[in-house]
């Protein structure tokens, strides 16, 4: 999906999403392709919850105490 196309399907759900929550969601902070992100917009405008809950939030390899490991 292209950038432009993206920006403007998203800009209707950011109105409607601040109007419920008080703020606007940053795509950034997610682990999601444009398209996962439209649809848990949509999702959490229509169902009225919070998107953090349908989404991964993005987390830097900084921060991950998972697999890495120094051999």
């Amino acid at each position: 999906m292209e950038n432009k196309e993206f920006n403007k399907l998203v800009r209707v759900l950011n109105v409607r999403y601040r109007d419920i929550f008080g703020s606007i969601p940053c795509i950034t902070d997610y682990s999601c392709t444009r398209e996962e992100y439209l649809n848990a917009m949509q999702s959490a405008v229509e169902k009225r919850i919070p998107i953090s809950s349908l989404l991964v939030e993005y987390q830097e390899k900084a921060n991950y105490k998972g697999e890495f490991r120094v051999v």
